[in-house]
Order: C-alpha cells, then structure tokens, then sequence
C-alpha cells in the first residue's frame, strides 16, 4: 500500500506544478519587463515568492511595481493551496490509515495456517463467530470498506 492515495497525490502534484510555474513565470517576466538577467529574475522571483522582503536588485518601473504585486497575491494563493493540500491530507488520517493497514499486513503475512472468510455479511459474521470461539485464526476480506471487518 502507497503511504499517499491517488487524489492526494493529483493535488499535490498540482500544488508543485503551481508552484514551479509561478517560478517561471517570475522569471520570464521580470526578464521582460525589467530587462534582468535571468540571475537577477531568479532571485527576484525566489526573495518575492518567499516573502523574504529583501531588496529590489534594480529600482521597479511601474509596471515592474504591478508585476511584483501579481506576483506576490499568486504565489501566496499557490502556497495556501500547497499547505491546504497537505494539512487536509494529515488531519484526515492519511499517515494513520496507513500504519494501520501497514500493521494488518504485517499481522496478516505472520499468519500460519489460518482461514480466509470472503465477505462480512450475515453469512461471514456467523463463520467469524465460529472460528473464533474455536480458537481457529482467521482473515477476512471484504470489498465494501464501510464493513467494520476484522482479522483474528
């Protein structure tokens, strides 16, 4: 099992991407408006984008000044999206749901000699009570999450 799922994954991807672009896009255009370097565009972008507040390599023209502004209220929504992202997926118990699954495995791969009950419905409570009050060990396996299954 993937410590990270899918949607997690997208969005997150999503969020570097952004982040990436915005880089880029700092560069590019503090390279054609300001007529920097792209040394001096890259640290532009990167002390702007950071928050840093350090400053301006050369004095901002006016339209520089609106670029710069642009610049700060996309990199800070990118951020609040990239942190979003992440804290959403820590407090929903995307590292928890992982151990746990990671702890059943290793429970499970321990196993000798057990019984696989498919499904935990009627029929699938019923041979886990069975197999329990024999002492037998046993896993199921059920497709439906929902289903409050056990492995014994």
């Amino acid at each position: 099992m993937n410590i990270f799922d899918n949607q997690f994954l997208h969005k997150l991807r999503l969020a570097i991407f952004l982040i990436f672009a915005v880089q880029v896009g700092g560069i590019v255009g503090f390279m054609a408006i300001e007529g920097y370097s792209f040394a001096e565009s890259f640290y532009m972008t990167v002390i702007i984008v950071s928050t840093v507040g350090l400053g301006a390599v050369h004095d901002l023209s006016p339209e520089g000044r609106i670029f710069v502004a642009m610049l700060i209220i996309v990199s800070l929504g990118i951020a609040t999206y990239a942190i979003s992202v992440i804290t959403t997926y820590l407090l929903e118990g995307g590292i928890q749901q992982y151990y746990k699954h990671k702890k059943v495995k290793s429970r499970i791969e321990k196993l000798n000699g057990h019984i696989i009950v498919c499904g935990y419905g009627r029929n699938g409570k019923q041979a886990c009570e069975q197999l329990r009050l024999h002492k037998r060990q046993f896993v199921v396996i059920e497709s439906n999450s929902d289903t409050s299954a056990f492995q014994h």
